[in-house]
């Protein structure tokens, strides 16, 4: 039985204790004595009463007399003489020491005092492959916070010292390694563990499927017809999850033996996410039964569907193909997680059981073991055993909110069915989101990682979605593809930093005050807060057929004009930039229906470029100002020209399909389908060429919605490291 030694600084000994049975702290030294100076404070405190000490910190420090390590014979924590131990207190409504920066912090009662121990080992880095009973998930080469706590009524015995309290918590205190060690804490004990590592967890998740079919910008209208996709139910995935980062796991010992364990995340931080998810598509399984799988998960379970992909396919695309699926699903649920646990509560409970020790059986135990050395699969991937109580689990939220998996089919509005996108095609995944992408052969080509074959490019890809969504708009408000009432197709706009500011935050939200999703005052609410670390935005416009056709023809079914989409570009430019932002001189020629803005925008346009410099006021007509102006004219003058065109082209298409009369079939002969369909592919061609960088952008997403007549689904995410705020308009 290991003996504990503190002398002061001279070497006079003021505490001697042997370790009580199943102490937690004394049995995990190596050797037989832990030996620890006091600091001076330290040393002229231990015969002061507890409630005369002040309020944490004291700084008040034990140090170790020697190296040493900590632990078990699987796990070894090193620490250095002279490493300090820090002994903190708290008195009656005062906040449990150490809690401050987790969630859920101890709240000391009504007549007692807290006194508790803290000390940093670091964990060694090489370790053998058994796991001790000391690892808790945490990772080797970092260091750790072991905490230890006991209650001590002060009101039963006010004259308790500080040396007896620490007697008493130093020989029997608990640092919680498994059951036996939390069976023996006295009620009120408190352990703690803190530090970065990695928890793993097992779960189901709900799976929204969304499938946005989109034609290609490299392909041209082949036929008239009806896209081969059918809109399944959500899925059910089974996954295991390791999460990254910075946390707490906390253990308090409560009456009739009982245990809460609660793990809990560090304030400003984030975690990072992997995922391994579960699809049922067995590598053991015939080769068609493989393809009935894929098929069925992509939204196209049709026979002759499947007997395509079957015949079209080697072993080896399809092994290709499924790997790319899964990879799409994994960082799927990875964001999701992510964005979950980013909770506006800085310091959020992540997990919290109650666990009754004499109601617990195998099971219960294993699943405590478990969750103690960081794995808590045992807890979470069904429902809790017999004995454990969930208290609190981020992944409800996860569920309550669904998960999102998106599915690009880019050329599916040009080929119909989604077979003929797979076999000629290649499947491809979005790291940064997760989302899947079908595509044709040559879009592919423009999009793989060179080094990473499943990988789309993200900024390649995002630009090829953008570009393709007004060649989609055009063809399905022109009536050529008929898709399912619930298919929408969709456009979206997604930007991260490394480091965010207060300023990069505020243009983060001018998005959500130019799409109507917030207010200026909401705004100027939410920077009231500060912000650093990563931040990221993503905008996403989903759009159904009625809103294709608003994008293209006014109230009565006349296409609109290129007026019409200039008011719109302006707008778009006006709404981004907030009054007496230091970009504020951009809206002067952008500002529809104030008859000095209009009348400056006209006199822009009837002068042509060349002339702004006398056309634009004194202010605006030179430098960095006359150039931004410039660059958004040409914008929005580009965007509205192609948009004008491509409206008078698909006019004439969808009218002459309103009167002919034919067949689908029979119009694939038609000389005058055929000749309406290359003046609508013509007029696409500079859309899909020349999209400028602002369409690209969180612009892009403003003028299309504009267009649409605001009628898009519309959500807008925000995710930073102290808040995270979420907008939708249904």
């Amino acid at each position: 039985m290991a003996t504990i030694k503190i002398n002061d600084q001279l070497g006079v000994n003021l505490l001697t204790s042997a370790s009580g049975p199943g102490s937690g702290i004394a049995k995990y030294f190596k050797g037989q004595t832990a030996a620890f100076v006091a600091s001076a404070e330290l040393a002229l405190a231990f015969a002061k009463p507890l409630t005369s000490l002040k309020a944490d910190p004291l700084g008040l420090a034990l140090n170790f007399a020697a190296d040493g390590t900590f632990g078990t014979s699987g796990v070894d924590w090193k620490f250095a003489a002279g490493a300090s131990v820090f002994v903190q207190a708290a008195q009656e409504g005062k906040l449990v020491p150490g809690d401050s920066v987790f969630g859920q912090p101890i709240k000391v009662g009504a007549g007692k005092t807290m006194v508790a121990t803290t000390f940093s080992p670091t964990l060694s880095v090489g370790l053998s492959h058994g796991i001790g009973d000391l690892q808790f998930g945490f990772s080797a080469g970092g260091s750790v916070a072991f905490r230890a706590g006991r209650l001590f009524d002060v009101t039963a015995n006010p004259g308790l010292t500080l040396a007896e309290a620490l007697k008493s918590l130093l020989s029997t205190a608990v640092v919680p390694a498994n059951v036996l060690d939390l069976a023996t804490m006295e009620e009120g004990d408190l352990g703690s563990v803190s530090g970065s590592g990695n928890l793993k967890f097992s779960a189901s998740f709900d799976v929204a499927q969304v499938f946005n079919p989109a034609a290609s910008v490299n392909l041209p209208l082949k036929q008239l017809g009806k896209v081969s996709l059918q809109v399944g139910a959500s899925l059910e995935v089974s996954a295991g999850v390791t999460l990254s980062g910075s946390y707490q796991i906390r253990v308090q010992k409560l009456a009739n033996r009982k245990v809460r364990l609660g793990y809990y995340k560090l304030a400003d931080s984030q975690f990072q996410f992997g995922v391994a998810a579960s699809l049922g598509v067995s590598a053991t399984a015939g080769k068609i039964d493989i393809v009935k799988q894929l098929m069925g998960l992509l939204g196209a379970p049709q026979a002759d569907e499947v007997a395509l992909v079957e015949a079209g396919l080697s072993k080896e695309q399809i092994e290709s193909l499924a790997a790319a699926v899964k990879a799409s699903l994994d960082r799927s649920l990875a964001v999701s997680l992510a964005g979950s646990f980013a909770t506006s509560n800085a310091r959020s409970r992540m997990f919290e059981y109650e666990f009754d020790l004499d109601a617990m059986g195998a099971e219960g135990v294993a699943a405590l073991d478990g969750a103690l050395q960081g794995d808590l699969s045992g807890l979470t991937a069904g429902a809790p055993p017999a004995g454990v109580r969930l208290l609190t689990s981020e992944l409800d939220e996860v569920r309550k909110k669904k998960v999102t998996w998106k599915i690009n089919f880019l050329g599916l509005i040009n080929v119909l069915k989604v077979s003929e996108l797979i076999v000629h095609g290649n499947t491809l995944f979005n790291a940064d989101t997760g989302e899947l992408v079908v595509t044709d052969e040559v879009t592919a080509k423009k999009l793989t990682v060179t080094t990473r074959p499943l990988e789309a490019e993200p900024k390649k890809l995002h630009k090829m979605l953008l570009q393709s969504l007004m060649i989609t708009a055009a063809y399905r408000a022109s009536g050529t593809q008929a898709l399912a009432s619930n298919l929408t197709g969709s456009m979206s706009y997604f930007e991260q930093v490394a480091n965010a500011n207060r300023t990069k935050v505020s243009d983060f939200l001018d998005n959500f005050v130019g799409l109507e999703l917030m207010t200026a005052a909401e705004k100027a609410a939410f920077l009231t807060g500060s912000f650093s670390g990563r931040a990221s935005v993503v905008l996403d416009a989903a759009f159904t057929d009625a809103d294709f056709e608003a994008m293209f023809f006014d109230a009565a079914g006349r296409p609109q004009g290129q007026e019409h989409y200039e008011r719109i570009g302006r707008a778009a430019v006006a709404n981004l930039i907030q009054p007496r932002d230091e970009h504020d001189f951009r809206r002067k020629p952008m500002i529809a229906d104030e008859p000095a803005s209009e009348k400056l925008w006209k006199a822009m346009s009837a002068a042509g470029q060349p002339s702004f410099p006398v056309v634009l006021p004194a202010s605006l007509n030179h430098g960095v100002r006359l150039a931004m102006i410039t660059h958004d004219y040409t914008v929005i003058v580009w965007w509205a020209t192609s948009m004008a065109k491509a409206a008078k082209a698909v006019g004439k298409m969808k009218a002459f399909i309103a009167t002919t009369g034919k067949t689908a079939e029979q119009l694939q002969n038609d000389k005058k389908f055929k000749a309406l369909r290359d003046d609508l592919n013509d007029a696409l061609k500079d859309v899909a060429s020349e999209a400028l960088p602002d369409f690209l952008d969180a612009w892009g997403v403003l003028a299309m919605d504009a267009a649409a007549a605001r009628g898009s689904a519309l959500t807008g995410i925000m995710v930073t490291t102290g808040a995270i705020l979420s907008k939708q308009r249904a």
